[in-house]
């Protein structure tokens, strides 16, 4: 009798160790799930920063030829513009990425250009956005443009004539620069798109036009040129996202046609993180993408996902051990 009572607790205390097991189990689980989502928002919050940096870099390499600029057409005002115009637009010029820079007169026709080429004097740009809005608006225009020759950037700042009480101001033409956007992007961006890191950087305007990529096979193209949704339709939920919010994050996969139906292939998945860039009328997305085994090394999601591994391990090895122990109590008893 003795030994079937102590038979009959044992099992109890062993049903009830298992049940503690299983508990455990769970609690791990939810454990992790609620640490991975904090580590992935602390990675994501690093990545943000990060690019909220480069934004504000892009933002300021564009803004220096557009004081420059400014400034160069303040010398208008005491006629010293005419006389520095040439030695200002060498300086102007020093800027890596500027192209030309170009007098148009306060009726749209150019009267100096530099580098000088004979072609791009007496060229009417009367018609020209930038003429327009700078002689309209009396405010400095920055719009970014396509040509054969690759991506631009387009500045230009309204000239103004003092008149003698200099208590008004005659508008007198447009300074207008142009930018080589591809070199400009490839001075900012380029050391993050090196291969050295498995991350990359894309910036995408606000008309879908990539105009930077890893892949420079893809810029210049549109988003929806080149990205197919049956192919990447998470990457178009993402994508369509940035449309109405400045900043956010995703993960999608790559999707193949396999007997019939798509199938996510896991091995390329990648997470990525979104910023806007505002300059001046322009808005543009910034996109981080990474691989997320990547993002789980980086943000210290694989040491949890060992130490959860580990854990289960062990208690299947206690439960078997106690699953054990209860049969052969059970063949005592029979």
């Amino acid at each position: 009798m003795p030994n079937k009572i102590f038979s009959t607790a044992a099992k109890i205390i062993v049903l009830l160790t298992l049940f503690l097991l299983i508990i455990t189990l769970f609690f791990n689980y939810f454990s992790f799930e609620l640490a991975k989502e904090n580590l992935i928002e602390t990675y994501k919050q690093i990545k943000l920063d990060q690019m909220n940096g480069m934004s504000a870099r892009l933002q300021g390499v564009i803004e220096r030829p557009l004081v420059m600029l400014l400034t160069i057409s303040n010398l208008n005002k005491n006629d010293y513009m005419g006389q520095h115009l040439d030695y200002a637009s060498q300086l102007f010029m020093e800027v890596d990425f500027s192209k030309e820079i170009t007098y148009v007169d306060e009726g749209g026709i150019s009267e100096f250009a530099y580098p000088y080429a004979e072609g791009k004097i007496g060229i009417n740009y009367s018609d020209e956005p930038f003429f327009k809005e700078s002689k309209e608006q009396t405010n400095y225009f920055i719009r970014q443009a396509y040509s054969p020759m690759g991506q631009e950037i387009w500045i230009s700042v309204p000239v103004f004539k003092d008149d003698k009480n200099c208590s008004n101001c005659r508008f007198d033409g447009v300074l207008f620069a142009r930018l080589d956007l591809d070199k400009l992007l490839d001075t900012v961006l380029g050391p993050m798109n090196s291969g050295k890191s498995p991350d990359y950087l894309v910036l995408i305007d606000n008309n879908g036009r990539i105009l930077y990529h890893l892949d420079k096979d893809l810029q210049g193209k549109n988003f929806s040129d080149v990205i197919d949704k049956n192919t990447y339709p998470e990457l178009w939920g993402i994508y369509n996202e940035t449309s109405h919010n400045d900043e956010g994050s995703g993960e999608y996969s790559y999707i193949t046609h396999k007997k019939g139906r798509y199938v996510a292939e896991k091995d390329l998945r990648k997470f990525t993180v979104y910023t806007s860039v505002y300059i001046d009328g322009m808005r543009w997305v910034l996109w981080d993408v990474s691989p997320t085994k990547e993002m789980d090394q980086i943000s210290g999601i694989d040491q949890i996902k060992s130490v959860l591994y580990f854990d289960i391990f062990m208690m299947f090895i206690l439960f078997a051990i106690l699953i054990s122990v209860i049969m052969l109590a059970w063949k005592k008893d029979l």
